[in-house]
């Protein structure tokens, strides 16, 4: 009875994100009034990882002036990422997640400042930010870069700084140390009715993290669609119910723009066109082994759902249901622009699971434990990983917490 009643206690205390090491160590930089010249790449910033993982923690370029006479573009800026050795590149205006219009205030209600815990844009100049955990192992370089069209001289600004011995987390979830960041683009390419877009494609095991929205076209019925998640096998996963639906709103976005932690509309015409981003920070949808996001152009409706419709019922598991033909009610436009950016976390599961005994190492290593504790609780790894099932890592490195008195006491009883 003991034991439940701390099994209990424990569970009802929460999970730790992640313990303060002493090993966390910040790097970073930062460069006021940057010269470049249109066409030029500058390096901004490297760094080596001495204590893995390390991550990249805030990046924030307040803006890239062009030349005089120049066009104002900073949203097309590059920044360009090498991180251990592969290459990612975000425009200044996807590093807000703003999608393809979101910033270039095409009517009144849109390019006021904004922004939520992970991104933002909060001057008409610029001043994109992000709290994206760009995690690495060994080595990073960052680069900037003017818009491509750009020519003359200009002048940026650029904030970057990270901390070293850092797991990402992604919500109330600690990934695995070997967790990288990987984007998926799609467009701009003007899609048909009905199609099915590959927004991503999964290598590995891993969770999506944002997935950035843009649409153009003369009406708004392609946002009928639904949002499918393929595993390997090609099993279908529903996402949503419909496109506005996944981005947490309703009936084609009738209530306009709005910017929140888990979701937000970043640019919307009331014609046809919309900019969009989904954050699953709150919403945790990991990928087992590889697999695909699909989404599609508009949308049919029929029983189950599969790849070429989208469910009206519930079925459940090994239940056969009359399939009815697959209906639509809408008639959509020809000329339909689709442009995406999926950004999603992958790791190596196999190569990143530490045994109870290991976990207790790495606690002395980083002074949770001392080595007599270690040893008094290594005779019983049984007991060590029934705690670590429970609370996590947490009860064996946080002094003086409760979790830490109850998993003792836990010790103890086992």
């Amino acid at each position: 009875m003991l034991r439940v009643a701390l099994l209990s206690a424990l569970v009802g205390l929460g999970a730790a994100q992640q313990p303060y090491s002493t090993y966390m160590t910040h790097f970073g930089h930062s460069i006021k009034n940057g010269q470049i010249k249109g066409g030029e790449v500058i390096t901004v910033f490297e760094h080596t990882c001495v204590k893995a993982p390390c991550a990249v923690t805030q990046i924030h370029v307040p803006s890239i002036y062009p030349g005089s006479g120049q066009p104002w573009n900073w949203e097309n800026g590059i920044l360009t990422f090498t991180i251990d050795g592969e290459v990612l590149k975000l425009t200044l205006l996807e590093l807000a997640m703003e999608g393809s219009d979101g910033a270039k205030g095409r009517n009144a209600a849109d390019g006021s400042p904004w922004g939520i815990s992970m991104f933002g844009k909060t001057a008409k100049s610029g001043a994109v930010y992000s709290t994206l955990r760009i995690p690495f192992q060994k080595t990073l370089k960052v680069t900037i870069e003017m818009a491509p069209e750009a020519q003359g001289n200009g002048v940026f600004w650029i904030i970057i700084r990270g901390v070293e011995a850092y797991r990402v987390t992604l919500g109330d979830i600690v990934l695995p140390a070997s967790t990288r960041l990987r984007i998926s683009k799609f467009g701009p390419q003007k899609v048909t009715p009905y199609q099915l877009i590959n927004l991503a494609n999964f290598t590995s095991s891993g969770a999506l993290l944002t997935v950035v929205f843009s649409a153009e076209s003369s009406d708004y019925t392609y946002l009928e669609a639904c949002m499918r998640l393929v595993d390997p096998a090609g099993g279908v996963s529903f996402l949503s119910s419909g496109a506005e639906d996944y981005f947490l709103s309703a009936s084609y976005f009738d209530e306009g723009m709005f910017k929140t932690e888990n979701s937000g509309l970043t640019f919307f015409d009331g014609r046809g066109s919309v900019s969009a981003y989904k954050v699953h920070t709150r919403d945790f949808v990991p990928v087992q082994g590889g697999g695909s996001l699909v989404f599609r152009v508009g949308e049919l409706t029929s029983g189950c759902g599969n790849m070429t419709s989208c469910p009206n019922v519930f079925c459940p598991k090994g239940e056969q249901v009359t399939l009815e033909e697959p209906k639509t009610n809408v008639k959509m436009s020809n000329n339909i622009t689709y442009t995406t950016m999926v950004l999603y976390y992958e790791w190596d599961v196999d190569g990143d699971v530490e045994t109870p005994l290991e976990t207790l190492f790495l606690s002395v290593d980083n002074g949770y434990l001392t080595a007599k504790q270690a040893h008094a609780v290594s005779s019983k790894p049984e007991a060590v990983k029934t705690i670590l099932d429970v609370c996590g890592k947490a009860c064996f490195q946080q002094k003086d917490d409760k979790k830490s008195h109850l998993a003792a006491l836990m010790l103890k009883d086992l």
